[in-house]
Parts: C-alpha cells; sequence; structure tokens
C-alpha cells in the first residue's frame, strides 16, 4: 500500500511540473466564457489567469500539457494557442545614458519628428508654445505605462493588464517606453518640454508590459479586450511592442476591436527583416509604420548622425523591418519625448515610428470617430493618400511606403472640436441658427425646436462661461418653433420663427426678445389678406433697427415679406419685389450692416417646378431685386445665408446641374452687383447653411456634405482667407449617421466661432454643436 502511494504521488509532481501557459479562444456561440473557462479549468486541473468578454470571448490559464488536445477537441473551443511573449520595439542600446539622454528642458523643443512630418507649418494645427487647441480624442497606449502625473500629459484613465486581468486605476510606467511613446502622441503644445502630433491628446495608459518592456500575449490580449470595451470612447490605440512568431488570439482580439472602430497603429519592428514574420504588425487590420531616420527634422538628406548613427539621414532606419505589409513611415530615430519624472529623454526605433502615426490617425478621428471597420479603412487610406515620398529607402524590397505628412491643413486640423448644447425632451431636438455678441464675454444665444410631450416647442439655449444652459421662451398657441436670431447687444437678442394656434390651423409669424433677463412675446403684423406666415432669418444693425424676412401666404401663393424692429414696434416693410415667373418665393435670411443697407437671400419656385436662388436689398426705404451670377449648368439653386461687412456680402447655399448631385453655391457682393466665387465641395453632395464673415477678407462658413451616394451626411466647413475657400475637418459625433451644421457666429474679439445643428443617432436628431478657435 505503501508503495502505490509513492506511485501515485510520483505522477502527480510530474503531472504538476509539466504544465504551461496557453490561451483558450471559445467560439463566438458561446454565451458565458467566464462560466465556461471556470468549468473547463475544474475539469482540465488549469488555473485561470484572465477572461475575456469583449474583443474575443475566451480566457488564459496554466494547465497540464496533456490535456491540451483534450481541450481542443471541446466542441466550445475555436483554438488553444501559447501564451507567446512579446517585448517592445526599441533599441537594445536604451539612449537616456548620461552621455545622450533625459536633457532637463525647460523650454518648448520642438522633436525633429514632429518637424520632418510638417506639423508646425501646418497653421490649423497651432503648434505656437500656447496651450490653447487641443484634440479632442481618446488614444489608448498598450505599452509599459505611462507615468500619469507628468505635467505634458493628460493621462485621463489607466489600468494594468499586466497579470491578464486589468485592474483600474493602477500601473505605474517603471521602464520609460509607454510615457515616450505618449508624448510622440499627444504632448502638450506649452512653453515646457516637447508637442505631439496631436497635442493636447486625451492619454489612456494600458500597462500590458512589465517593467523589463516584456509580456505574455494574455496580458496583451487583456489589454485590446479592455480597449474594446471603451471602442465607443477610444478611437485610436498604439500598439510598438511584437513577437517574431505567431499570436492568433491576440490578432482575433485586434480585429474585432477594429471592427469596434479602433484605429491600431503598430511597430514593424527592428531586426532589418520582413515585418511579416512580427505579430501584430503582419496584421492586415493594423496600420503597420516603418521608421526613417532622420537628424534635422527637415527633408534633403543633410544632416549627419546626432544621438546614435542608425543610418544616413532621411533614409530608412538601419535597423527597421520592411516589406509589403508596410503602409507607412514615420521618423523613428533619435526621438525626443516625455519620460517618466517631468522629463524628456531620446529614444530610436519603429516603436518611435508608430505614435506618430497614431497622433495623425487621432487627428482625423477627432472629427470623424470611427464606429466601425469601414471608418478605421477611411483612417489609413487618407494617412496614406496624404503621405510623401520625400525620402530614400534602402530596404530593397521594391516598395516605397508614403513618409507621414500632416501638412494638408484641410485634412489635419484641430480648430473645429464638438461643444455639444442640451437635449431636453425625448424627441427630436434641432438648432437652426445662433448669433453670439461681439464682447470679450463672446456669449451666444441657438435656437430652434425640440419635442415636448408629443408638441414641437422654441428651443433656446445660452453659451456663457464655457457651458451651454437652457433658457425658457414663450410658446403661443400649439406648436411653435424659432428659425433665426439676432443679438445686437450683451442683453438684448431677437428670436424670430413661427408658431400655430391650434393644430392644423396655418403657421402665423413668431418673434420674441430677450431682455438680459427673460424672453416675452412681440406682436409680428402679417401683410394685407396674408391668411398665413413665417420668419425665418433676422439681422440688426442696432438695438432699435432690425429686420425679419420670411414669407407670407397671400392668395394661397408663398410671397416674399420683411419686417421691420425700430426698437418698440414690429411693422411690415414695403413690399419686397418677386422674382419674374415664380410661382413660389420667400426669404430665407438677412443682414444688416446699417440703418439703411440690408441683403436679404432666399429662393423662388419657377414655372417648371425648379428653384431658385435671388437676393433684394433694402436702402432705408424700399427693397430692389438684384441678379445673382450661376454656374453654367445650374438646374436648381437656392441661397440660405449672407453675412456682410459693410456693403460687401457674402450669401451660400447650393446648386445643382441635375437630380443625383449637389454643390457649394458662394456669391461675393461688392456694393454693386454679384460674383460667383469658386469654392470647393467636399464630395458627391454638399451644401452651404450659413456664413458669417469678420473682414472682408475673414469669413466661415458651415453646411454638410456627402462623400458617395451611399456615404453618410457630415458636417461640413469652409474658411475664406481673402483669396480662396478652403475645407476644414469639422467634427462628428461618433455613432451618427447624420451630421449638419445650419448656423454659424463668430466672436471677433476672440477669433472663435460657433456652429450649431444637429445629428442623428438611433433614429433621433439632438443638437450638434462645435467650436472653431483661431483666425
Amino acid at each position: 500500500m505503501i508503495c502505490a502511494l509513492l506511485v501515485a504521488a510520483g505522477a502527480a509532481n510530474a503531472r504538476t511540473a509539466d504544465r504551461g501557459r496557453y490561451i483558450v479562444v471559445l467560439k463566438e456561440s458561446v454565451d458565458h466564457p467566464g462560466t465556461v473557462a471556470e468549468a473547463q479549468m475544474e475539469r482540465r486541473d488549469g488555473n485561470l489567469s484572465a477572461v475575456y468578454r469583449h474583443a474575443l470571448k475566451g480566457y488564459a490559464a496554466t494547465l497540464p500539457r496533456d490535456e491540451v488536445d483534450a481541450l481542443r477537441n471541446d466542441p466550445r473551443v475555436a483554438f488553444v494557442t501559447p501564451d507567446h511573449q512579446a517585448s517592445i520595439l526599441e533599441e537594445e542600446v536604451e539612449l537616456e545614458t548620461e552621455e545622450n539622454g533625459a536633457a532637463e528642458i525647460l523650454e518648448a523643443t520642438l522633436p525633429t519628428g514632429i518637424s520632418r512630418i510638417f506639423a508646425p507649418g501646418n497653421e490649423a494645427l497651432d503648434i505656437d508654445g500656447e496651450d490653447d487647441l487641443r484634440a479632442d480624442v481618446d488614444v489608448a497606449v498598450l505599452d509599459t505605462g505611462i507615468d500619469y502625473e507628468h505635467p505634458d500629459l493628460d493621462v485621463v484613465a489607466r489600468t494594468s493588464c499586466v497579470t491578464g486581468t486589468c485592474v483600474n486605476n493602477t500601473g505605474e510606467d517603471g521602464h520609460s517606453h509607454g510615457t515616450h511613446v505618449a508624448g510622440t502622441i499627444g504632448a502638450i503644445d506649452n512653453e515646457e518640454g516637447v508637442v505631439g502630433v496631436a497635442p493636447g491628446a486625451r492619454m489612456l495608459a494600458v500597462k500590458v508590459l512589465g517593467d523589463a518592456g516584456t509580456g505574455p500575449e494574455s496580458s496583451l490580449v487583456a489589454g485590446v479586450d479592455w480597449v474594446t470595451a471603451r471602442a465607443g470612447e477610444i478611437e485610436v490605440a498604439n500598439v510598438s511592442f511584437g513577437c517574431p512568431c505567431s499570436m492568433p488570439a491576440l490578432e482575433k482580439a485586434i480585429n474585432s476591436s477594429v471592427e469596434a472602430g479602433v484605429v491600431y497603429a503598430v511597430a514593424a519592428g527592428n531586426n532589418n527583416g520582413n515585418a511579416s514574420s512580427v505579430s501584430p504588425a503582419n496584421n492586415s487590420n493594423v496600420i503597420t509604420v516603418s521608421a526613417i531616420a532622420d537628424y534635422d527634422g527637415q527633408p534633403g538628406e543633410k544632416s549627419s548622425p546626432t544621438c546614435a548613427n542608425n543610418g544616413l539621414d532621411d533614409r530608412k532606419y538601419s535597423k527597421s523591418n520592411y516589406g509589403a505589409g508596410i503602409e507607412i513611415t514615420a521618423p523613428g530615430v533619435c526621438i525626443l519625448s516625455t519620460v517618466p519624472g517631468n522629463n524628456y529623454g531620446y529614444k530610436s526605433g519603429t516603436s518611435m515610428a508608430a505614435p506618430h502615426v497614431a497622433g495623425a490617425a487621432a487627428l482625423l478621428a477627432a472629427h470623424n470617430p470611427p464606429n466601425s471597420k469601414a471608418d478605421v479603412e477611411g483612417i489609413r487610406e487618407t494617412l496614406v493618400k496624404t503621405g510623401n515620398t520625400g525620402w530614400l529607402d534602402t530596404s530593397g524590397d521594391g516598395s516605397l511606403e508614403p513618409l507621414l505628412d500632416v501638412s494638408d491643413e484641410s485634412i489635419f486640423s484641430l480648430r473645429w472640436t464638438l461643444q455639444q448644447p442640451l437635449n431636453p425632451g425625448s424627441g427630436d431636438r434641432l438648432l437652426f441658427d445662433l448669433a453670439c455678441d461681439q464682447t470679450e464675454s463672446g456669449d451666444c444665444t441657438a435656437v430652434g425646436r425640440y419635442m415636448n410631450a408629443g408638441v414641437t416647442t422654441p428651443l433656446v439655449q445660452r453659451f456663457t462661461e464655457g457651458s451651454w444652459s437652457l433658457q425658457t421662451a414663450k410658446a403661443p398657441g400649439g406648436a411653435s418653433a424659432f428659425d433665426g436670431v439676432a443679438c445686437p447687444s450683451e442683453s438684448s437678442c431677437i428670436a424670430v420663427g413661427g408658431y400655430e394656434k391650434t393644430a392644423g390651423s396655418g403657421v402665423l409669424m413668431l418673434a420674441e426678445h430677450w431682455n438680459g433677463s427673460s424672453w416675452s412675446e412681440a406682436s409680428t403684423p402679417s401683410p394685407k389678406n396674408a391668411t398665413a406666415g413665417f420668419l425665418a432669418g433676422i439681422g440688426c444693425s442696432s438695438t432699435s433697427a432690425c429686420t425679419a424676412v420670411g414669407y407670407a401666404v397671400i392668395s394661397g401663393v408663398r410671397k416674399p415679406v420683411a419686417e421691420r424692429w425700430n426698437g418698440s414696434t414690429w411693422a411690415v416693410e414695403e413690399s419686397v419685389p418677386v422674382p419674374a415667373g415664380a410661382t413660389s418665393s420667400e426669404l430665407y435670411a438677412v443682414d444688416c450692416s446699417s440703418s439703411t443697407f440690408c441683403m436679404a437671400v432666399g429662393f423662388y419656385t419657377n414655372g417648371s417646378g425648379k428653384t431658385r436662388g435671388f437676393t433684394a436689398t433694402w436702402n432705408g426705404t424700399s427693397w430692389s431685386l438684384k441678379a445673382i451670377v450661376e454656374p453654367e449648368k445650374t438646374v436648381e439653386s437656392s441661397l440660405h445665408d449672407v453675412s456682410c461687412v459693410e456693403s460687401a456680402c457674402t450669401a451660400v447655399g447650393a446648386w445643382q446641374p441635375g437630380p443625383s448631385n449637389q454643390y457649394n453655391l458662394v456669391q461675393r457682393w461688392n456694393g454693386s452687383e454679384w460674383s460667383l466665387q469658386t469654392s470647393p465641395s467636399n464630395g458627391q453632395a454638399s451644401v452651404l447653411q450659413s456664413v458669417w464673415c469678420r473682414t472682408s477678407t475673414s469669413c466661415t462658413a458651415v453646411g454638410n456634405f456627402r462623400s458617395t451616394e451611399s456615404s453618410p451626411i457630415k458636417t461640413l466647413a469652409l474658411q475664406w482667407t481673402g483669396t480662396e475657400w478652403l475645407i476644414e475637418p469639422t467634427p462628428n459625433p461618433s455613432g451618427a449617421t447624420f451630421g449638419a451644421l445650419v448656423g454659424v457666429s463668430c466672436q471677433a474679439p476672440t477669433d472663435t466661432c460657433r456652429g450649431v445643428g444637429w445629428y442623428t443617432e438611433s433614429g433621433t436628431n439632438k443638437t450638434l454643436g462645435a467650436v472653431r478657435v483661431g483666425p
């Protein structure tokens, strides 16, 4: 008996010794991976270390090797893979030595990598040493952690996944690699230290590697699982680690994360070999980044090596991997960035190149947050398309990948960021117009409508002291809404629109006044014989001189109408002429630069049932029509808004050469006649809804566009520089299937512009707001 017990004990000891670390990936049909994992490990004598639920269904465990085949045959198991080790992808020689690293930086220093991708020359990124613009985007850094107390970084969350299970609010960077990567992505643009590609981007530290710079695949999968669970918040992830092996569990996790809308920038590796042998660099769903050597931040192959000799200037980094799977390259040698302890240092490697691309992806994602694989692919395509060929590839692979280039202001910009107004009620909420006072306070009022208990109700919001607040407007009769607003002073605003006394009774003109504390209705007379009417826009030259425009229904026909506010009462102005051949016409907007000059714009329907744009001017006593200049092939057109500086005006709208396409229409009034201005239309369908001019040489226009017939409609902004119109990237809320900016107003003292409109999410319209900083 004793002999038998000894034999059994010996067998148990052998079984205990012959164990390995594995990742078990379960099939998607498994509903509760944690329950299955516990049951399987109890039966197979395994020790569970992590459970995955978001990027994939599965778990990591230590178990006897002789149980692996049986586990693979379990019908609930997709595959079982060894838990491989990965490591950071920087040079073996640490550069923060006494001789050449971790220098104390007291003033702002521009890293060569930031210069080499032409970020400083892009005025829309505003890299000037002032912390006035930050990228409105969230970037996860899967690495050795981030020094979350570093003053040059905005670290908003951290987690440590080194045990295989992610524990929030833990994880120090005991190596420095992750902190260095984070600085290149998003170091704040201020008077100290360095600046990142996407200055001030919100960083999420996902510690998946230990302080030695290595970690098991199970920890990496845990980090990707953590990111995927927050795909609605996180737009971009940087991965500067790899393994010359196959990591199928990590690949599957990343694929799922990309499907959820997260962009992955991944380092190619530093073996001077083909990146196809390195995981996850060989994943076709990530953006794989090689590295160039650049020592002066300038093209031209002129500089000598600085911190280390890693190849000639503007050539492939001597150790960078290469191959057909690499889409883009970026600076990766002698890169200055943040390191722990409120410090800065140099590092080299493709680990340093990848965060340049992650930062550029973050700039794009800030304006159009990805929420699908198609969105991720769109960002990848933009990065590749905008790259340049100004470097020499010495790899011999026959493929010159583009060098990252963020110089295009119309694509890479920090100017516009989301700044959402409030959404009262539970139904549709839409904002149509806003007005901002021209003082240092920059207070703004936005108007529109929302559904309140099934009834259309005026929506008024006030932006003051950095936030939006709701204001209560009168709601006469039944349904009512505001369409236009003007604020001639800090304590005086007028909103116009229409209302119904009872449901189906017909729309009547509406005007309400704000005296600095409350809104009150003002009587608006109707033109003679009018049975209905609506006021769509208003312009004021002073608190006692405002003009509102819209339409009145007379004998069943819509005709343009204008009313005048003299400081105490509203009165119908002399009739606005009707365009020749019009079967219906209305004015949509008006701007008044003085009591004797107003410009109104709108559209009419001709005998063929087509809409055409028209304008009318007020000279203090009467209205007169002014002919616009349309593109040659115009079939239909309309004008939606106008902005005047003294006697110079800019009007915007849209024109169509046929039923399928629609393009931006911009008209310029020089004081005596209109001329057509060329403006870019961003895709297959584009329309400008509103314009505001600070000066005769500086205007901002907003609207919406659609790239292709099947693409979602997104927000649009154009900037007039005095010589040309340029498209600026604008934000769209994540998950939006439609987005439009329909009102814009700017504050001359601060050069800040705000746009409002609405977006559609899950079938419901919600208010949309965006802010543009800088001239």
